[in-house]
């Protein structure tokens, strides 16, 4: 995130009692730097995503599907529900 925006959040948030969600469409939403500012301010965000990106829940572990010998073999999965 460029230092231009996190300087007005910080602007914001010393006017404000409280920080209220933050909404950013995806040109943020796909920014790592970004989404670590507003987590390290502690501040709650919704931020749009474009229809590739996959949602994982934070503990989820990559692991490889033992091959059952048909067809290509599998790709790493997630363990877990994708999205939770």
């Amino acid at each position: 995130m460029s230092s231009s925006p996190v300087r007005l959040l910080e602007r914001l948030a010393g006017w404000l009692a409280s920080v209220p969600v933050i909404v950013a469409d995806f040109g943020y939403g796909r920014s790592v730097a970004c989404r670590l500012v507003l987590e390290e301010h502690g501040w709650s965000y919704a931020m749009a995503v474009e229809p590739k990106e996959i949602a994982r829940a934070a503990g989820a572990v990559p692991y490889l599907p033992p091959y059952q010998g048909l067809g290509p073999p599998t790709s790493a999965a997630v363990d877990g529900p994708v999205g939770q």
